[in-house]
């Protein structure tokens, strides 16, 4: 994807390139080179250094399949990705998020899914946003008698009880849990 995209366009290839480092701070930029044997290698830069993917960690290429599934250059009309938060350091999940909102925004006619155990990154996802509100689910999964329940959580009798939806709206109080905290303790199930 990232030597086509070079290849055909190379200033989105560069775009892509420069917004590595808001979700990798220490990435300046990739690269691919064909090999003497005809293969495709990606290259990544850290600072001075370049190194082959080969070699890379699991979190850097996990964000690097992230931003070329969710470039507007991909035509994929459905887009899975399970669980976008392994390998990547908790406090980039807010980048995360803001890709796959992002992501969502920009092309109506392409169905992001993204599946997650992690109970902090629903935290950095705003479906209240006016042009995410209805564009943007948060599902429950659950068992129940064998049985699989999926539940968008903000159509919960407990969540439209207004109890935790106050408690989330309340940001100034001390107690007021967040979403990942309410999913932690149970309150939708799981």
């Amino acid at each position: 994807f990232y030597h086509t995209l070079k290849t055909q366009s190379p200033e989105q290839f560069r775009g892509i390139s420069d917004s590595l480092p808001f979700a990798l701070p220490s990435a300046q930029s990739i690269e691919t080179e064909r090999t003497a044997e005809g293969f495709i290698r990606l290259i990544y830069k850290d600072g001075d250094t370049k190194y082959s993917a080969r070699v890379i960690s699991d979190g850097t290429l996990r964000a690097l399949g992230l931003f070329a599934i969710l470039s507007p250059f991909n035509k994929a009309t459905t887009i899975g990705f399970e669980e976008p938060e392994n390998g990547v350091h908790p406090r980039r999940l807010s980048v995360i998020a803001r890709l796959l909102e992002t992501a969502a925004l920009r092309n109506s006619h392409t169905q992001i899914i993204a599946t997650t155990h992690s109970p902090s990154l629903p935290d950095f996802l705003r479906p209240d946003y006016s042009a995410l509100s209805e564009r943007v689910l948060l599902i429950a999964c659950s068992k129940s008698d064998n049985e699989t329940k999926l539940e968008n959580i903000f159509d919960n009798p407990m969540f439209l009880s207004g109890k935790i939806k106050s408690a989330l709206e309340d940001a100034g109080e001390y107690d007021a849990p967040t979403l990942g905290e309410v999913l932690m303790r149970g309150d939708f199930g799981g």
